[in-house]
């Protein structure tokens, strides 16, 4: 294997990792107990704190983890694909589709997400100044795309109360069933 190969594996493997960080973070912060959290801010957790700062502004947190967790994605398909084109030839989009699927899947995607789910507070309280700190600095990216997928969704005629927190009121639902 030659030197650039082995450094672009790793580039790889290492932007496999930041998707996990931002798919264990996106389950992590949405499932993390809100009751549990304000008692620890309470009690001065300055991560709890952060993590109900975070959820305050679900749509906006949400949108900079997914923002992130694309970039990733897309660079470690962009690299695999000239990868795997310059060994393969015309075949190499295939090869690389077919090798790092299964990768980001599990690696990047379920694996993250199911260890998430099993620690949601711990982890969500862990991850919570790094995506405060990536909401901060991809804010003007992510209103960007807000405001288009809003005047968008007009087209159709749908219009989008942005008083509306979606998420608050799905569980206000699911709240009023289980009742």
């Amino acid at each position: 294997m030659t030197t650039s190969l082995l450094i672009a594996a790793l580039v790889i493997a290492a932007l496999i990792m930041l998707n996990a960080f931002f798919s264990a973070a996106e389950t992590a912060l949405t499932g993390a107990s809100r009751a549990r959290m304000a008692t620890l801010e309470r009690e001065g957790d300055s991560a709890a704190a952060r993590v109900n700062k975070l959820n305050e502004d679900r749509e906006r947190m949400i949108g900079a983890v997914l923002l992130g967790a694309n970039v990733v994605t897309i660079a470690a398909s962009a690299i695999a694909a000239t990868i795997f084109t310059g060994l393969y030839g015309d075949y190499g989009p295939l090869i690389s589709t077919v090798v790092l699927t299964p990768l980001l899947l599990i690696f990047g995607e379920v694996g993250p997400k199911t260890y998430a789910i099993t620690s949601a507070d711990n982890i969500a309280r862990a991850i919570a100044l790094p995506v405060q700190w990536m909401v901060r600095v991809l804010a003007p990216i992510t209103i960007a795309v807000q405001w288009i997928v809003n005047h968008g969704l007009r087209l159709f005629g749908v219009r989008v109360d942005e008083s509306i927190d979606v998420l608050r009121a799905a569980r206000a639902e699911i709240g009023g069933a289980i009742e």
